[in-house]
């Protein structure tokens, strides 16, 4: 477990991987020089990934209600996108994203609610708001959005001292 410090680094490298690595792969993609369904593999690995270890170094005592939230949300995520880039149904990048943005918004929203802090609650109905308009807003530039959203509020929250 990460002490306070070592918390803020953790998200900073994140923030930086969402950043950089969501806007390289929008250009990268733009061009031609990945395929969108490699590119959601590659960015569900990391997703979870990320979501995994964030959760395991946050330096927090989950609650059991807690880690089953997060373990649910993470199965049913990537058993929808799974399906999704399996072509069992139809789907593209901006949905990737709000699904994610949806669950895991979900996730974080319960976790506030259980454990009394306010910022994750707003951190959840925030991520919950961009899921529900990701495919219309965002459609023509997913990877660029996700980076954003994703990217940078947690990059300004791993300075704050």
């Amino acid at each position: 477990m990460a002490g306070k410090e070592g918390w803020g680094q953790i998200k900073l490298l994140w923030s930086l991987v969402y950043l950089v690595g969501l806007i390289g792969t929008h250009f990268m993609v733009a061009q031609g020089q990945l395929a969108e369904t490699t590119a959601l593999w590659i960015w569900l690995i990391v997703l979870m990934v990320s979501g995994y270890h964030m959760g395991m170094s946050g330096g927090i005592k989950w609650p059991a209600e807690v880690e089953s939230t997060w373990m649910y949300s993470m199965v049913l995520f990537v058993v929808l996108v799974g399906a999704m880039l399996l072509n069992w149904w139809s789907g593209d990048a901006a949905v990737f994203f709000a699904l994610y943005f949806i669950i895991f918004g979900a996730a974080n929203f319960a976790t506030g609610h259980a454990m009394k802090k306010e910022s994750w609650v707003f951190m959840g109905l925030m991520s919950l708001a961009f899921g529900l308009v990701f495919p219309a807003w965002f459609n023509s530039v997913p990877f660029f959005a996700a980076g954003l959203i994703l990217g940078v509020p947690m990059l300004l929250s791993s300075m704050k001292k």
